[in-house]
């Protein structure tokens, strides 16, 4: 176990797998619903005391867990602060795109029709050539939106190489 204060805000744990073990558990199995994962959390912390520095006025701890190589993980504990001063602002990642090819409009409006409801997924439709291409980031329900998709287009790309060529070759005609 090793610990790097960062700020008088934050500090990370970083965790090999022995640690882990003995914790008896892993980063896969970490989840803050469940209340192991809670326990092992909350009696890190207090194991590990409080780093030099590291204060928490409020006593809120937004703690964040990241993956490393030999099966370890990093926990980061930040300290929040009620009066809005050094508040860490949450950034939720886009997934990478998922560039759909179909063949005709039909096809199109129907595959978006049946994905319309799903969750702000991200979608941006271009015109290339006589065909429409829909660039989708999905975040939410993808093995349901990707067996829709499958019904209607071809998956012609993913990641923000195929969404760029997409965007620079066709014409972009909707977006949400």
């Amino acid at each position: 176990m090793h610990i790097y204060f960062e700020s008088e805000r934050r500090f990370k744990v970083e965790l090999d797998a022995a640690d882990l073990r003995e914790l008896d558990i892993t980063y896969n199995q970490m989840d803050y619903q469940d209340e192991h994962t809670r326990e092992v959390l909350q009696g890190l912390l207090k194991k590990i005391g409080v780093p030099g520095g590291f204060e928490s006025t409020t006593g809120r701890i937004m703690i964040e867990v990241f993956p490393k190589s030999g099966d370890g993980c990093v926990v980061q504990y930040t300290s929040i602060d009620d009066n809005g001063r050094n508040v860490v602002k949450m950034r939720r990642a886009t997934p990478p795109p998922t560039v759909y090819e179909f063949l005709s409009v039909d096809d199109m409006l129907a595959a978006t029709e049946l994905i319309k409801n799903e969750d702000e997924t991200p979608l941006e439709l271009y015109l290339v050539g006589e065909k429409y291409r829909l660039v989708a980031y999905i975040e939410r329900d993808e093995r349901r939106v990707r067996r829709i998709m499958s019904e209607f287009a071809e998956t012609v790309g993913k990641g923000a190489v195929a969404a760029a060529f997409t965007a620079e070759h066709g014409e972009k005609i909707a977006f949400r």
